[in-house]
């Protein structure tokens, strides 16, 4: 039995900033993999976002403790070793001492 069977890549653009002259350039690419299980929200519970809005996620991942941070709307893909059977977006996530759940 696999402890974490599925792999959340998530990629996000960094804001970007002004140069010496005044030019703007754009902020890098910021791409990682992050092993873990995920599960499917089959009961259409809800998660409330940091605006007061609720939504509906499609999947919650569980991973070890994560000691950065995601930005909300990420662009996410989940897989397992069968390939990608999901693609969306990140919609959050809660840090506690002993592991991270996200929700996609």
């Amino acid at each position: 039995m696999v402890r974490y069977p599925h792999t959340l890549s998530v990629s996000y653009r960094g804001s970007g900033s002004y140069d010496g002259t005044g030019d703007y350039q754009v902020g890098s690419v910021t791409s990682m993999d992050i092993t873990g299980r995920a599960e499917r929200n089959s009961k259409g519970s809800l998660i409330t976002l940091n605006d007061g809005a609720q939504v509906t996620y499609s999947w919650e991942f569980y991973t070890q403790a994560l000691s950065y941070s995601i930005p909300f709307n990420a662009d996410a893909e989940l897989s397992d070793e069968d390939g990608t059977f999901w693609r969306g977006q990140f919609l959050g996530m809660s840090k506690t001492q002993a592991g991270t759940k996200i929700w996609l």
